[in-house]
């Protein structure tokens, strides 16, 4: 069987019952020839050119548009089943949908520029919808435990300066360690940041960096 590649704004595409490889590809950035669309894409194409069979689905935030969560979508979340209205309904299988898309993949591929020192809001957005009590996380006598079974998420992000530890502005990285703590809350055990620093118009070598990036990332996507 050949490699599937869905380039879709539809989430719920994944039949549940697959028994072949699944990645989640997830792209937050609107802008085009964006270096993290750009890398997620190469990193998903060596993905399932590596495991024959293998269903790559991407979801494009921006293409989805979706709106964080409001009056609407909270009082969907906190209401009973039994009283729930039409648009409830609605708005629950939007979520329903992306939290199923998630707990079917194996794997997960982020491209999460930088903006403002942290991640896209359509990031957050979608954070939001997939983090849900019952679903991807359960709460017992010893705390909140993640039902995320992804073995691995990489995170592919492109930053204008250089955060990396040891450097002046390491301090001001709100994304990396927010991605990591949020991605293992959802109980996936591995969490793999690949950053793109120097991206700015200050920096004359910034294609060097995509390259090394790149490099980093297809040697993941072939590995075990």
């Amino acid at each position: 069987m050949s490699s599937v590649i869905a380039d879709t704004s539809d989430a719920g595409a994944v039949d549940p019952l697959r028994s072949t490889p699944v990645l989640l590809q997830v792209d937050s950035s609107p802008r085009a020839g964006s270096v993290t669309n750009l890398l997620t894409a190469a990193y998903a194409e060596a993905w399932a050119a590596a495991r024959p069979g293998a269903t790559v689905l991407r979801h494009d935030l921006p293409r989805l548009n979706l709106p964080h969560l409001n009056a609407t979508e909270m009082g969907a979340w906190f209401t009973e089943p039994d009283d729930h209205t039409d648009l409830h309904h609605l708005v629950l299988a939007r979520s329903n949908d992306l939290i199923e898309d998630l707990l079917a993949a194996d794997e997960l591929v982020i491209g999460a520029p930088m903006w403002n020192f942290s991640i896209p809001s359509s990031l957050k957005a979608w954070i939001d919808h997939v983090t849900k009590a019952g679903r991807t996380i359960t709460f017992g006598p010893d705390g909140p435990a993640g039902l995320v079974p992804a073995r691995r998420a990489v995170v592919v992000s492109a930053r204008g300066s250089d955060y990396r530890p040891g450097t002046p502005t390491a301090a001001l990285d709100m994304q990396e360690p927010y991605l990591r703590l949020i991605l293992g809350f959802l109980g996936i055990a591995e969490v793999r940041c690949v950053n793109v620093d120097r991206q700015g118009p200050s920096y004359p070598e910034a294609g060097d960096y995509i390259e090394g990036a790149r490099a980093e990332l297809l040697e993941l996507a072939t590995g075990p």
